[in-house]
């Protein structure tokens, strides 16, 4: 009597463990289902090919890695312009140390006119030096004008060679100037360069963190 009842009993757990079996064939985790992958996307995959212009499939998590190897392409391309961007604002701010220059001069006479003595002063103001600099960086169309005197041609009198040096000074000025002036528009061009491959790097990398995130919503990781 017992041996009779253990046939339909193993019978029993024999049809459970097939469906269990089975049931765990029929469902697929999310990341191992097929997903259209949309035209754009197609060449973040290798070997897939859309074919008759339909979307080509793959699983989820094919997708799921292709997003994740563009999401660091792109974030390296980023933060090699945004380096190249910082080295570029650092050369801008010693070029305008050089330019961001005001400097007069005035001669000064004893009551006969005898004698003269040539008082000189230069500075550097703020403004000028933040007008360059944004000059560089694109935020302004022109790095401002330092307004330099120009040297003195002459002392009191004819003995009076005082202005001599003051002129000498002036115009080194003047030449330091107009060379750190030159060197500007180029160092403005590379950084336009940087910031726009920056931007274009910066969408890449926000574009591939929303597609990661609609698929972790869907549970796929």
């Amino acid at each position: 009597m017992k041996g009779n009842l253990l046939v339909p009993v193993v019978g029993a757990g024999a049809v459970l463990i097939w469906y269990g079996l089975n049931s765990s064939y029929a469902e697929k985790p999310k990341a191992l289902s097929a997903v259209a992958v949309a035209p754009e996307d197609k060449r973040l995959i290798p070997n897939t090919s859309a074919g008759d212009g339909k979307d080509s499939t793959v699983s989820f998590s094919q997708l799921l890695t292709a997003y994740k190897q563009e999401l660091r392409k792109w974030q390296s391309v980023r933060d090699a312009a945004f380096k190249q961007m910082q080295q570029i604002e650092r050369q801008a701010r010693q070029v305008c140390r050089e330019f961001a220059w005001n400097a007069t001069w005035s001669i000064k006479y004893d009551s006969l006119g005898l004698r003269s003595e040539v008082i000189w002063s230069k500075n550097q103001p703020r403004s000028l030096l933040t007008s360059c600099t944004n000059y560089v960086i694109g935020v302004t169309s022109s790095p401002g004008a330092p307004k330099i005197k120009p040297p003195p041609s002459k002392g009191g009198n004819w003995m009076d060679h005082s202005w001599e040096r003051v002129a000498i000074s002036i115009r080194q000025l003047q030449a330091q100037v107009k060379d750190a002036k030159a060197l500007l528009p180029d160092l403005r061009k590379k950084y336009l360069a940087a910031r726009a491959d920056f931007d274009s790097a910066q969408n890449h990398v926000a574009e591939m963190e929303k597609k990661i995130a609609d698929l972790h919503a869907r549970e796929v990781y």
